[in-house]
């Protein structure tokens, strides 16, 4: 729900990449705008300490997407805030300049008037269900892409209710069905790895190695402690849960329902004192990065996370529990997806290859290490927390025991993007062109996240929609 823009360094590299400066920050910034429509925070229902700092001047209205600030600031965050500066990371204005160091309030695709969360589908979908040139098909599943002698896509073989049936391309095919389906779509279709699909017998139309290569994806984890005000973990107690609905369902909406919990992030680069012992590899790899890119994201949560399967359980014994998550910003290792049969309805093999680098194990190691550091804060040692640190516990102390307790405890984002990446054509794992293209046949493009190149925020569909529109 989180919404900002990337960095500057961000869309050079992407332009370089793709050769396109239309991907330069100057250009892409237009397609941040042109989709939202913000709404200014009320102040009266946050705390005053919990006012967002942004510039009225890169803030848009009018378009389909709503955005704004939570009605709800949880004075948790407000000691995130303090423990933040305390490690040296500024307060600054939102996140919608293309720079990304320092720690602000987090704007959010949230409604304003009704608090709910604005999804595509409430913004790009619902609104236009009535337009003549919109058919939507319910309970149906792209069971493959049609090809002519040409290899130029002219429909869709499709099935509802175990009903199969063309639906046939009068312009083009444009798919969408994310970062796991769109590479196993291309796949089952007879665009792929060669050998991937003759495995299955599937007639190869073009041969793209990239296809379901590159998957990349942030990971997060977390320490967790008793704190002295108000969190999520108190909202089963008493009444107090009927008492937040009837909050929320107020008019304007208010209370902690009204807030998705990340209010506050930060960004920064590991300290000098913990890179210092980085490998060389480590710093190699890093280097490829640009330089305003931040290697670790601060969250926070405000109740208990653990290993984000229950495991342990969230204590309910009545305290109120916080969390401070630590985010992966700069991932090196690379996943992949490959069919697991010819059939759609079949689901794909998914290998993330999380944590297989060597850079991705210092820098997570260290960001733990951070994430204490934030927590001994004087100002929050004295103040917020209750007791010691409950999880993971002080047992955890050496660096072999830290990377071990990240493997067993940290998730992805769901930010798992690139297995149709986008690229050059002289690059042999490139999948689509710089306007979502798919090498090597006519007519098909994907315009998902699948086709990020890399892993930052975008607003790859609004700009690809102008390209479709120009006829480019």
């Amino acid at each position: 729900m989180a919404w900002g823009d990337s960095t500057r360094g961000t869309f050079d590299k992407w332009a370089n990449e793709v050769g396109d400066d239309s991907f330069q920050y100057d250009t892409v910034v237009n397609y941040y705008r042109k989709a939202t429509n913000f709404t200014p925070p009320d102040d009266s229902t946050r705390l005053a300490n919990a006012t967002p700092r942004y510039n009225p001047n890169l803030v848009s209205v009018g378009g389909p997407l709503d955005i704004s600030y939570a009605a709800y600031s949880y004075s948790w965050t407000t000691w995130l805030q303090v423990a933040l500066e305390g490690l040296g990371i500024k307060s600054t204005d939102s996140f919608i300049k293309g720079d990304l160091n320092g720690s602000a309030w987090q704007i959010h695709t949230i409604n304003h008037t009704t608090g709910f969360r604005e999804s595509a589908d409430r913004a790009y979908l619902r609104p236009y269900l009535q337009r003549p040139n919109l058919a939507i098909f319910d309970r149906t599943m792209g069971e493959r892409i049609l090809f002519n002698g040409n290899r130029k896509a002219v429909g869709v073989q499709v099935i509802s209710d175990n009903s199969s049936y063309t639906l046939n391309a009068t312009r083009e095919v444009i798919v969408a069905a994310g970062v796991f389906q769109s590479p196993q779509l291309l796949q089952v279709s007879g665009v792929g790895p060669a050998a991937l699909l003759e495995r299955y017998d599937i007639p190869l139309v073009a041969d793209r190695p990239g296809v379901g290569q590159n998957m990349v994806d942030h990971l997060l984890f977390g320490v967790s402690h008793r704190v002295n005000v108000p969190t999520l973990s108190t909202l089963v107690l008493g009444d107090t849960g009927r008492r937040e609905v009837e909050e929320f369902n107020a008019h304007p909406p208010t209370g902690r329902l009204t807030s998705p919990g990340g209010e506050l992030v930060g960004f920064e680069n590991v300290p000098e004192a913990l890179r210092s012992g980085f490998s060389q590899e480590t710093v190699q790899a890093l280097a490829d990065f640009p330089s305003d890119w931040p290697e670790i994201e601060y969250l926070t949560l405000p109740t208990f996370v653990g290993d984000f399967t229950g495991n342990p359980p969230a204590p309910n014994d009545g305290y109120n529990y916080a969390t401070l998550l630590g985010t992966l910003m700069t991932p090196t290792s690379r996943g992949n997806i490959s069919i697991s049969s010819s059939r759609m309805a079949d689901p794909p093999l998914i290998n993330p290859n999380y944590l297989t680098t060597r850079a991705d194990i210092e820098v997570s190691v260290a960001m733990f290490k951070r994430l204490r550091q934030a927590w001994a804060v004087p100002a929050i040692a004295n103040n917020l927390t209750i007791g010691d640190e409950f999880y993971p516990g002080q047992e955890i102390q050496t660096d072999e025991e830290i990377e071990a307790l990240i493997r067993r405890t940290m998730a992805p984002v769901s930010h798992a993007v690139g297995t149709n990446k986008m690229g050059r054509e002289s690059d042999p794992l490139a999948v689509v062109d710089s306007h979502g293209k798919v090498f090597g046949v006519e007519n098909l493009r994907v315009v998902d996240a699948s086709a990020f190149p890399f892993l930052p925020p975008d607003m790859l569909g609004e700009k690809i929609a102008d390209d479709v529109k120009r006829g480019l």
